[in-house]
């Protein structure tokens, strides 16, 4: 006599590697940490304190936030030249840059003027500093913040 056995099997993807299906186990198939829903939520940033050197040849900010992340800053310069006596618009990017921020921990953010930017700021007597601020996750959730900062030539 022989023995039959029905098995049957349905294999289905696990995208994050948890040993979970996506299709029927895993609430959050984009993070293998979580088989519950997924976290979306980017890091809560808070920025205060903006302040400008007396020189004017550099500005600092403090910035916090609730969880670990990356931050990064990016942004320009503006100033308002006047062209064959038309005023005209100019800016300097700024390149950005990336901090560590550790949860609820406040961090000053410092940085100075390029040649450029303070060759401007002394010719056209001010500048429009505006930044923006990304702070991303280890999950890669992220959230942005704006900081716009006049600085003016003595």
């Amino acid at each position: 006599s022989s023995l039959v056995v029905a098995v049957s099997a349905t294999v289905e993807p696990d995208a994050d590697g948890d040993f979970f299906g996506d299709e029927t186990q895993d609430r959050c198939p984009t993070q293998s940490s979580s088989q519950e829903l997924c976290d979306t939520t980017g890091p809560e940033l808070v920025v205060s304190g903006a302040t400008v050197n007396r020189t004017r040849t550099a500005f600092s900010f403090a910035v916090n936030s609730n969880e670990a992340a990356v931050l990064t800053v990016g942004g320009r310069f503006s100033y308002t030249a006047t062209v064959r006596r038309k005023k005209v618009r100019k800016s300097i990017t700024l390149a950005p840059f990336t901090r560590t921020l550790e949860s609820a921990l406040e961090k000053t953010i410092s940085f100075r003027l390029s040649a450029k930017a303070r060759a401007a700021l002394k010719r056209y007597g001010k500048l429009k500093v505006s930044l923006t601020l990304t702070a991303a996750d280890t999950l890669g959730n992220a959230s942005r913040r704006s900081l716009t900062l006049a600085i003016r030539r003595r």
